[in-house]
């Protein structure tokens, strides 16, 4: 099956490209039983995972060791900071990679930057054939640290909405396969009930984070109970006011 560089901006960009392609890794599309095997051992991680706990370090391990890629990372969207932030990491091979763990993990990425961004934009499948030569790449003096050249995203979607991204990094320059690009883009929408449940998840947790911030400065008494009253959270000027009333 012939191979195709990622998609470039321009057709010229394609062409020098395909000249230096002889000098990449060749990345033969998957035969359509692997495919299939593949995408029923993401249905089964699925399956088997409880509501509360998405399968998301197994999905990412099985995805980047199936489709032999050295790094791979997952990215939810937090709706309340309009921002992908690095959920999971995983390599076969973890020290080599450390600190471009750190990076990714500490670093969020807003609409259309990055390779996370880029790809939450544009909807699709996102390929940077040589990190070191993309201008839209804030982790690129970390990845050149680390030898890491070719990289890939898919966005994970429910419709035109998109909840997260997955990407992935080689040490080797990589050629896409079309159908494999065809594969990830589809496999994209097995996430929807996991990610949706996420995505609340992290922007309950930056709104409660929010809340914390302004009533500890608040000059005002700010306290939560549950159903029995039991108070759950009191403010600095709550426990003054308690103070001042056993004082009197």
């Amino acid at each position: 099956m012939s191979e195709v560089l990622c998609l470039r901006s321009s057709l010229q960009e394609m062409s020098k490209h395909n000249r230096t392609v002889s000098n990449q890794k060749q990345v033969d599309a998957l035969s359509a039983q692997d495919y299939w095997n593949i995408s029923h051992e993401v249905t089964r991680l699925f399956t088997e995972a409880p509501d509360e706990s998405p399968p998301a370090d197994a999905m990412l391990r099985l995805l980047t060791t199936r489709l032999g890629w050295d790094v791979g990372g997952f990215w939810i969207v937090n709706e309340l900071h309009m921002a992908l932030e690095c959920a999971a990491f995983y390599s076969p091979t973890p020290n080599s990679f450390k600190n471009f763990e750190i990076v990714s993990r500490a670093r969020p990425f807003s609409f259309g930057e990055g390779l996370p961004g880029s790809t939450w934009k544009a909807r699709s499948v996102v390929c940077f054939p040589d990190v070191s030569k993309e201008e839209n790449f804030p982790r690129f003096s970390v990845a050149v640290l680390e030898h890491l050249h070719t990289g890939v995203a898919f966005p994970l979607h429910v419709g035109k909405k998109v909840l997260g991204v997955v990407e992935f990094f080689s040490l080797e320059y990589r050629v896409l396969a079309p159908a494999t690009e065809d594969f990830l883009f589809a496999l994209g929408d097995k996430w929807e009930f996991f990610l949706e449940r996420l995505s609340a998840g992290k922007s309950l947790e930056a709104a409660n984070a929010q809340f914390l911030l302004v009533a500890e400065a608040a000059s005002v008494a700010v306290f939560t109970i549950d159903e029995q009253s039991t108070i759950l959270f009191a403010n600095p000027f709550v426990e003054q006011l308690s103070a001042t009333a056993r004082k009197n």
